[in-house]
C-alpha cells in the first residue's frame, strides 16, 4: 500500500516536472527563433 502511494507521489512530480518542461521549450523556441529571422 505504502508503495503505491509513494509510486502515485512520484508519478504526480514527473507530470508537473514534464509539463514545466513543455512550457520552457514553448517559451524558449520563439525566443530562440526570432532573433535567428531578423538579420
Amino acid at each position: 500500500m505504502e508503495k503505491l502511494k509513494l509510486n502515485s507521489k512520484v508519478r504526480k512530480i514527473s507530470g508537473l516536472f514534464m509539463i514545466m518542461l513543455v512550457v520552457g521549450m514553448m517559451l524558449v523556441t520563439p525566443a530562440m527563433a526570432c532573433p535567428a529571422g531578423k538579420p
